[in-house]
């Protein structure tokens, strides 16, 4: 009866242990603010080293991505469907181009599979289109 005892004790410790230490932790991608970052498209290009046709037009700083303060492309099985932002694209197309790349969405792909899959933990953010849109509304909302 001792030694069931002493099992149940160290199992419960154990549970206790991994539940505590952060890299054991069920939620160890959990994050606890968003980063906004922008960029200048023309600088962009220039740390780049690539011509960007675009970036000229563009004398504004743009959105780079909504960044969780922890994680990145955590939810690998949910893909980027552009679909789901089509009402969102004129705003993207203004305030977050794609100056590498116009013409594509492979840059809202990598900021969605990387940081967007993150922040989706949280029910405000739990979709690709509000996501975005409240990148969208944070930027607007810091825009002087």
């Amino acid at each position: 009866m001792a030694s069931l005892n002493l099992v149940a004790l160290l199992c419960f410790g154990l549970v206790v242990l991994v539940n505590s230490y952060p890299s054991f932790s069920r939620h160890e991608n959990q994050w606890t603010k968003l980063i906004l970052t922008h960029h200048w498209p023309k600088t962009l290009c220039t740390m780049e080293e690539v011509s960007c046709q675009t970036a000229d037009k563009f004398n504004y700083w743009t959105i780079h991505g909504l960044w969780p303060d922890k994680g990145q492309s955590c939810n690998r099985s949910w893909h980027f469907d552009v679909n789901d932002i089509k009402d969102l694209l004129p705003e993207m197309e203004i305030w977050w181009p794609d100056v590498l790349h116009p013409g594509t969405n492979e840059f809202w792909k990598h900021e969605w599979e990387k940081h967007g899959t993150c922040a989706a933990v949280a029910e405000s953010l739990n979709s690709e289109n509000k996501y975005f849109a409240k990148a969208l509304d944070l930027y607007k909302k810091s825009r002087p």
